[in-house]
């Protein structure tokens, strides 16, 4: 590849950076004009929605440990052997809906070992 087709291959890439930018603009015009909330900043994968928007499947902590109070009962658990059969329960209650896989395991896991919060 020579100097001038790298130079052609710049050019052609500032070209398609500054388009993206201009429907970025556009989109975030149209996004304001709406009313609708501004993208936030955290990254997707956040389980909580900083823009305060109301997601029916997420789960709070609270409720999660709740529910994993609940199924140790329903299961008659005791010891940290029967954590599997907890977190299956717990899983099979909570399908479709968003909660913290390793929230999930924690509270098991300290309810089962007598360390519960």
């Amino acid at each position: 590849m020579s100097i001038e087709d790298s130079r052609e291959e710049l050019e052609d890439l500032k070209h398609q950076v500054e388009e993206l930018r201009l429907q970025v603009e556009e989109l975030r015009s149209a996004v304001e004009g709406a009313g609708l909330p501004k993208p936030s900043s955290r990254p997707r994968a956040a389980i909580v929605d900083p823009g305060g928007i109301y997601d029916p499947r997420i789960v709070r902590d609270e409720d999660l440990e709740q529910v994993v109070q609940e199924t140790i009962k329903e299961t008659g658990a005791t010891s940290g052997k029967q954590m599997g059969i907890v977190i299956k329960t717990v899983r099979g209650k909570l399908r479709g809906k968003r909660y913290k896989e390793e929230e999930l395991k924690n509270s098991v896991r300290a309810h089962l070992s007598g360390k519960a919060r």
